[in-house]
């Protein structure tokens, strides 16, 4: 349900959006995994108060600037509990979002991602040189695959280990990982790393992974990467010391085999969403 009036914020030409966030349903992608009411009431407070990032289709190119009017644990007439919202955007911006989700067939809706940790795993040695938290979709990856990249991941630093789910239709294949590392990159950091992180490659089914980098200096700089390849992630990854635009999103150009930093998009120009961190509509 929408209505259009002036945004409340700035007096611009807004429209205000009412939508479910989440559901405690048994969600078969996860083997019927249902959310705890307390993780309901977290998630409810955490985006009224504006700290819980919103993106379009779990996209980290596509984030929606909401301003939150409202969030709240609501009972539902089937007996279970939902998670509802009511925000406002720019109108013109929705109307277009709305147009290309009808013109695709996508359902619309929200959805979130979350973590439950798996295991911390120490580094091997007292010289690691970053440390690491490492998410991966559990519908695409067992706990056995996130826990042999954590192995690998261990020569560099402390690895915490979390199956990433995606209260989704269809979750995506994403593999999100944060790093806190030295100034300097060593060979052996970006071998290492490269070897944790091939295991989450399949031929034919791209795969995307979200960077965090906290670097020894304090810039924090964000990355996407999305292949099948095991090639172009050797090549992302070993350009990891050009990931030098903080503040901004980068995507790795495999063409001019180089990190480039996006322009974040406006909502007038996101695509629709396919499957609608703790993030998204």
């Amino acid at each position: 349900m929408s209505t259009v009036g002036p945004n409340r914020d700035s007096g611009a030409h807004g429209v205000e959006v009412e939508a479910i966030v989440a559901t405690d349903h048994p969600l078969a992608a996860y083997g019927g995994v249902r959310i705890d009411e307390a993780v309901l009431q977290d998630l409810a407070d955490a985006i009224r108060s504006g700290s819980f990032p919103m993106f379009i289709g779990h996209d980290i190119r596509r984030p929606l600037e909401p301003t939150v009017l409202d969030a709240r644990v609501r009972q539902r007439p089937d007996g279970y509990k939902e998670v509802w919202i009511m925000f406002s955007v720019n109108a013109d911006d929705w109307k277009q979002f709305e147009r290309e989700r009808v013109a695709s067939g996508a359902p619309g809706g929200f959805s979130f991602t979350g973590s439950e940790r798996v295991a911390m795993l120490p580094a091997l040695s007292s010289d690691s040189v970053a440390s690491v938290v490492l998410d991966a979709d559990a519908s695409h990856w067992s706990d056995e695959d996130l826990l042999a990249a954590a192995e690998d991941l261990r020569a560099i630093g402390a690895v915490s280990v979390g199956r990433r789910y995606q209260f989704a239709l269809e979750p995506a294949a994403i593999v999100a990982v944060s790093l806190v590392v030295a100034p300097v990159l060593t060979g052996l950091f970006t071998n290492v790393l490269y070897d944790g992180l091939k295991r989450f490659l399949r031929r034919g089914r791209r795969t995307t992974f979200h960077f965090h980098v906290k670097r020894g200096d304090g810039s924090v700089i964000d990355a996407r990467l999305e292949t099948d390849d095991p090639e172009t992630l050797r090549h992302a990854v070993d350009a990891f010391d050009r990931l030098v635009n903080p503040g901004q999103l980068n995507e790795w150009d495999e063409g001019q085999q180089n990190w480039k930093p996006l322009q974040r998009r406006s909502g007038a120009e996101q695509p629709p969403p396919t499957e609608p961190p703790t993030e998204s509509p």
